[in-house]
């Protein structure tokens, strides 16, 4: 995942394979590349997604892959901010609920800085990734979750327009289709979004 700030400094967020998957963040300025580990090394990582604000502070959203203490496979969605330092939330999460998955999370970022959030969820009795939504307009490390689709759906993308309308595109695999929706989000809703 790539990224641009106001000042031309070029982002890179990507999952290496060492030590069971890292999340790291590249920058580039004008003379050098630096790296940087927001959560941690060697904690699990799939599927990032980047973008920055208009301060030019890096968001960086990820699913931390790992285990609970009785050796289950846990899935943690992370949505972590570089402003003086890194800060990391977890947005949801796999432990604990009949949801064993977590993964293909797309970020985006509206104008007053708060982050949307599109992923997919999969539990072992359906077997099939639903679209999930999540935004943290209540507040720091309170997100909001609701259900997209209730068919199986893939490869989501967030975008949030200066009305600050969400937009989100996936890949419904059932009909081999691109799907679109969109909504506002201070819209009540605690269902399904799109069927």
């Amino acid at each position: 995942n790539i990224a641009i700030d106001s000042n031309d400094n070029i982002f890179g967020a990507y999952c290496n394979s060492l030590n069971n998957g890292t999340l790291v963040i590249l920058q580039k300025t004008s003379t050098s590349w630096t790296l940087s580990y927001p959560d941690g090394q060697g904690s699990g990582c799939d599927s990032a997604s980047m973008t920055t604000d208009v301060d030019g502070d890096i968001h960086v959203a990820y699913v931390k892959k790992g285990t609970d203490a009785l050796g289950n496979s846990v899935d943690l969605l992370k949505y972590c901010v570089q402003d003086a330092g890194w800060s990391c939330d977890t947005v949801d999460s796999s432990s604990g609920t009949s949801w064993n998955y977590l993964g293909e999370a797309s970020l985006a970022l509206d104008s007053d800085g708060y982050a949307y959030l599109a992923y997919m969820k999969d539990n072992s009795s359906s077997n099939s990734h639903k679209l999930h939504y999540s935004n943290n307009l209540g507040g720091e490390n309170n997100w909001s979750e609701a259900v997209i689709t209730s068919s199986a759906a893939n490869y989501p993308s967030i975008a949030v327009d200066s009305e600050h309308t969400v937009h989100i595109a996936f890949y419904e695999p059932m009909y081999e289709q691109l799907k679109y929706t969109k909504f506002v989000p201070s819209t009540p809703s605690n269902g399904e979004i799109y069927t």
